[in-house]
């Protein structure tokens, strides 16, 4: 457990750093250099792994992958795996329209069938800020039968444009946005 607070910390401090600078090529070179003593290559498949990547304004520092995305069938992490993260991109999602917001490319007034057509046939009333506070009234994609039978498990793969292609199939919203609040996989 030390060695994994001890990791995360460090990430956080890379972060922290290049947030704090304008000078990308240094900060390439210190970062790359920093992080490689840490994450260091290794193809033991023994083990769960990581991947692990920087980027600064579009730009990869550094990138590296460790262990094995599937102990059984002795198959590496590499840059094309695919990680179920599921509720924990709801606080990236959110940092991401926080900053958004702060720079007025978006606003919590927005129809969310400005920015994504798809939701039109709900109307202009429901805005970016029955998303964000769970007020939106669409159907959770877990809820529905998925198209070709299986389950919506990690066990069987699927993108978020499947679950988000079943929850706007749904005609209309389980209630009037923001007159009610409900945990919603599709806010």
């Amino acid at each position: 457990m030390h060695s994994i607070l001890k990791l995360i910390l460090t990430v956080l401090v890379v972060i922290t750093a290049l947030g704090a600078t304008d000078d990308v090529g240094v900060e390439q070179q210190t970062v790359a250099a920093s992080l490689a003593d840490r994450f260091p290559s290794d193809p033991a498949l023994d083990r769960p792994g990581f991947i692990v990547s920087v980027l600064q304004r579009g730009d990869v520092l550094f990138s590296a992958a460790n262990g094995a995305a599937d102990i059984e069938q002795s198959r590496p992490i590499n840059e094309h795996s695919v990680f179920h993260i599921a509720s924990l991109s709801k606080q990236i999602t959110a940092a991401a329209l926080v900053h958004a917001i702060r720079d007025q490319r978006v606003s919590l007034e927005d129809p969310v069938s400005k920015w994504l057509p798809a939701t039109s046939h709900y109307g202009d009333s429901l805005t970016v800020a029955h998303l964000a506070y769970m007020t939106s009234g669409l159907t959770d994609y877990l809820s529905l039968p998925r198209p070709n039978g299986q389950s919506w498990t990690t066990f069987h793969y699927f993108t978020n444009q499947d679950a988000i292609r079943a929850s706007l199939s749904v005609s209309e919203l389980n209630f009037a946005p923001g007159s009610q609040w409900q945990y919603n996989n599709m806010n």
